[in-house]
């Protein structure tokens, strides 16, 4: 299970000059009713990840019920994840 990080707490450690580009990956990722699990978004950038997830679900607008919306946090050549960060769907235009 992912530990749930926060998101205004990644952009503030990002922006205490600490940040490595390219040290993690942020994945945008949806949960749709029916369980299925895309990813719609990544990014450097937590910000950027969640810019393009939203531009494309925009574009997207699947039928499809959404159940959760988050981020993934992983470093890059790893495949485990360090955790994630829930989104509330307004922050989609839902």
């Amino acid at each position: 299970m992912s530990e749930y990080l926060n998101f205004v707490d990644e952009m503030t450690q990002i922006d205490a000059g600490n940040f490595v580009l390219g040290e993690y990956l942020y994945l945008g990722q949806m949960k749709t009713a029916e369980g299925k699990t895309v990813v719609l978004s990544v990014g450097y950038k937590p910000n950027y990840a969640l810019r393009k997830m939203q531009e494309n679900f925009a574009a997207l607008r699947a039928g499809a019920e959404i159940r959760e919306c988050y981020l993934r946090k992983i470093r890059v050549g790893e495949t485990n994840d360090c955790g994630k960060i829930m989104l509330p769907l307004e922050m989609l235009g839902q």
